[in-house]
């Protein structure tokens, strides 16, 4: 599996990591069956966005938050294969939100336009706090592309690292 490691000066690395959603290794701060920490962040449409308000929506079976940076080509995959599934998403009221970490709007707006992202949420961790409290830093930079599944009550029901394969979203929904 693939992964993108983003080095502090924005410098992007793609290399292997041996991390499976079904395994118990650490990846994160943030455990399978711990609930995901609560914030706020502005969202590219300028609505302010809070995790609060996410959970709190009626109707939503779960959520797929995706954290990506545009320089990051493993995050590519993910990112098209879920844009492909939104009708299948919206059928199962499974809310994805993109969550791209420490760069420009215009940077994220462009490249998402590039692939063909236009269906879902998208806010930017632009301080770093997620990046921090999720704890998506490594020795070598971020771990990214990461999938993290959330049930309406805010727990985490699954990790998913790296670009997936054929089944991607398959593998994302069998959580639920």
């Amino acid at each position: 599996m693939r992964v993108c490691l983003m080095i502090p000066a924005l410098f992007v690395a793609c290399g292997s990591v041996a991390v499976r959603a079904h395994e118990t290794r650490k990846v994160t701060k943030v455990q399978v069956g711990e609930k995901f920490p609560k914030f706020g962040a502005l969202g590219m449409d300028g609505n302010v966005f809070t995790t609060e308000r996410l959970f709190s929506e009626k109707g939503v079976r779960g959520f797929i938050l995706l954290f990506f940076v545009s320089l990051c080509e493993p995050c590519k995959p993910p990112l098209i294969a879920l844009e492909k599934a939104k009708k299948t998403l919206e059928e199962k009221s499974i809310v994805v939100v993109l969550i791209d970490l420490l760069e420009e709007p215009s940077t994220v707006k462009t490249f998402l336009q590039g692939i063909g992202v236009k269906s879902f949420r998208v806010i930017i961790d632009t301080s770093g706090w997620l990046v921090h409290e999720l704890g998506l830093e490594g020795k070598d930079g971020l771990l990214i592309p990461l999938a993290i599944v959330v049930d309406p009550q805010g727990i985490v029901k699954g990790i998913f690292t790296g670009k997936g394969g054929k089944d991607y979203v398959e593998d994302l929904l069998k959580v639920f």
